[in-house]
């Protein structure tokens, strides 16, 4: 029982640590898109 709780909390772990580095590279690409619509007169 308490392998499952430990596997429980390192998935559970792994998946809030992996949003969070993942974070910074969604807000660059964001950023890209942001600048190349800016950069982009077609509205």
């Amino acid at each position: 029982m308490k392998n499952t709780e430990e596997s429980e909390s390192s998935g559970s772990r792994a998946v809030v640590a992996s949003p969070s580095q993942e974070n910074p590279r969604h807000y660059r690409m964001k950023l890209d898109v942001g600048e190349v619509f800016a950069a982009t007169p077609r509205i």
